[in-house]
């Protein structure tokens, strides 16, 4: 079993590149390995967080008409 196989298929997971036979070989290191399924959960985690902290991310409101104005140029 390999740790780094484990990070591989659990970062393709998250990326949503992972395919049926991908799937299945995770699963099946996860349940063999308590360490596979502990960094396995650990790069869920940090997923997790990193995805929290970008929604709470507050602007200023000059930034906010900056950020509007840039996306109407680019329609128009």
């Amino acid at each position: 079993m390999s740790i780094k196989r484990v990070e591989e298929l659990t970062l393709r997971l998250l990326d949503d590149e992972l395919d049926a036979t991908e799937q299945k070989e995770l699963e099946t290191l996860l349940e063999s390995s308590p360490e596979a399924e502990r960094v396995h959960l650990d790069l869920m985690r940090q997923e997790a967080h990193l995805r929290a902290d970008r929604k709470n991310i507050a602007l200023a409101e000059p930034t906010i008409e900056a950020i509007r104005s840039s996306q109407q140029d680019n329609m128009g």
